[in-house]
């Protein structure tokens, strides 16, 4: 499957200082994905959480044709451990 996202929005995550989707996918690329599943706080998202810069992130997104679409990335003290 392909990645995609909003480039403003990558821009702005880049600008608060936070990950961008391009190290997503480098967490992903070297197997620092620590869990996967659905939403629970959107129904018909479903979740990635990746260790970045040794704490995990959560990363929301949705799958539109045949596309993973990522939304946005936020630390996840929760998923801590």
């Amino acid at each position: 499957m392909r990645f995609s996202w909003d480039p403003r929005k990558n821009e702005e995550l880049i600008s608060e200082g936070r990950p961008s989707f391009d190290d997503v996918l480098e967490a992903l690329a070297l197997g620092c994905m620590l869990l996967e599943g659905e939403n629970p706080v959107h129904a018909g998202q479903r979740i990635f959480v990746v260790r970045i810069n040794a704490y995990p992130h959560v990363v929301p997104y949705e799958i539109r044709l045949n596309v993973i679409w990522l939304i946005t990335v936020f630390p996840a003290r929760k998923y801590q451990r």
